[in-house]
């Protein structure tokens, strides 16, 4: 059975995190096994922030667009990390969408 592909994902969570290490790790397996080619976050600090700064170091594209119309742009996978409202409104969102969702229920240490 081969990985799902998944080009443009979304990626979300709190606004607090600051294990760098773990979202550089989990969105390296996404490059590497999920062909990614394409960053789609809301722009504000915490998770987003470091999705934006990991598309750069990795030249990936990487857009920003407000939470509410980040399913419009058509993404093939929600990455969620731990977050608070605006995070469940985008899980919720792409679960009604029909979208995939790969969840991290917690930072791993």
């Amino acid at each position: 059975m081969s990985t799902p592909r998944y080009p443009t994902v979304i990626v979300c969570g709190g606004d607090d995190c600051r294990y760098v290490w773990h979202v550089f790790r989990v969105l390296d397996a996404w490059l590497t096994h999920a062909g990614g080619e394409r960053v789609i976050q809301s722009g504000t600090r915490g998770v987003p922030q470091l999705a934006r700064q990991w598309a750069f170091t990795r030249d990936i594209p990487c857009q920003k667009v407000p939470a509410d119309h980040m399913l419009t742009l058509n993404p093939d996978a929600v990455i969620a990390f731990p977050g608070g409202q605006d995070t469940a409104t985008i899980i919720k969102s792409a679960h009604a969408a029909n979208v995939p969702v790969i969840t991290f229920e917690r930072f791993a240490i």
